[in-house]
């Protein structure tokens, strides 16, 4: 499925539900557990504990013919919030991965890999600057941080690599949304930066070097509450590509990592198993990638074109505590 084809589900996705809540359009400032809008009020302290199931498949086409790449991982996820005042809260959020793959080559060699550790934590902050309480949309600044804490490392025999990245990263953008007594809508713009990514490659010993790059990135959430108590949650992103260039900084050797851009689009249905606070989610999210390559200028023989997708499955528990 191409790009063009995501971008017609995603407005059909957000379309479906705006129709079917054209008469319940009555404002509604409360801030409600799993919204797209719930931000923590002063003195709160809000949580987020969640499992993830994902996999990938692709394919690369060179020269040598086509290779086929599978791979699954499973991520545990953990995040705090806490209400500094009624407009400004303070958050920090950490992953906990493991992932393996899969890859079949052109010959029909088959060989796999495995990545374990935790993500690199990213320390954050939101900012409400326009608030539904007096005011027909709320208007959030967020932002986040990520310090390059856990090094990198590619597999190498029977010892799996890691999963961090190698590079900090940040995060900064605009989210605007409107409540209403059965529907939320948030629409939000942000640009993410990738600092300059180091990985160690532990069979050679050499490091391979991605330069920095910005990708900028679309969203759209929503929020149907079928009863008080359970709800439903649609939306998605739109990233646009970078083209970082990749360097072995031994040998010298790069390529120009020429991505498409990506999307997703997720559902979850929330229960509130305690009225506005603990509230349970089950969800799915499918990827979409873009066809991107791989260019050597020095060596066109090893160029190659990428083409995945992605599925993922998981549950999510949100608590808050005054």
């Amino acid at each position: 499925m191409n790009i063009q084809t995501l971008s017609c589900l995603f407005m059909a996705t957000v379309a479906a539900p705006c129709l079917a809540q054209a008469q319940e359009m009555v404002p509604s400032p409360e801030r409600i557990l799993s919204d797209p809008t719930f931000l923590p009020l002063k003195g709160q302290l809000y949580g987020e504990s969640g499992y993830d199931y994902g996999s990938v498949t692709g394919t690369s086409d060179s020269a040598a013919g086509t290779a086929f790449q599978r791979g699954w991982s499973n991520t545990w996820r953990q995040a705090l919030a806490y209400g500094v005042t009624d407009r400004i809260s303070l958050n920090v959020d950490m992953d906990y991965a493991t992932d393996h793959s899969r890859d079949t080559a052109a010959d029909g060699t088959v060989s796999g890999a495995g990545r374990g550790g935790f993500d690199n934590p990213r320390f954050g902050a939101a900012w409400r600057l326009v608030d539904q309480t007096d005011h027909p949309f709320t208007l959030d600044l967020k932002g986040w941080y990520a310090p390059d804490l856990f090094p990198a490392k590619t597999p190498v025999g029977t010892s799996d690599g890691t999963v961090a990245s190698g590079d900090a990263q940040a995060d900064i953008g605009l989210a605007l949304g409107h409540e209403t007594r059965a529907f939320t809508i948030q629409a939000s713009v942000s640009g993410r930066w990738l600092g300059g990514a180091d990985e160690r490659d532990m069979a050679s010993g050499d490091t391979r070097h991605t330069t920095a790059a910005w990708i900028p990135t679309l969203g759209l959430a929503t929020q149907t509450r079928i009863t008080p108590r359970l709800s439903v949650n649609v939306g998605g992103d739109f990233n646009f590509a970078a083209s970082p260039t990749v360097s072995n900084e031994q040998t010298g050797l790069f390529y120009q990592a020429r991505r498409g851009d990506t999307g997703d689009l997720a559902v979850a249905v929330n229960y509130h198993l305690i009225p506005n606070k603990v509230v349970g989610s089950l969800g799915y999210k499918h990827g979409f990638f873009g066809r991107g390559d791989n260019v050597f200028p020095a060596d066109p023989a090893r160029d190659a074109e990428i083409d995945r997708s992605s599925n993922t499955f998981g549950g999510t528990l949100r608590y808050v505590f005054r």
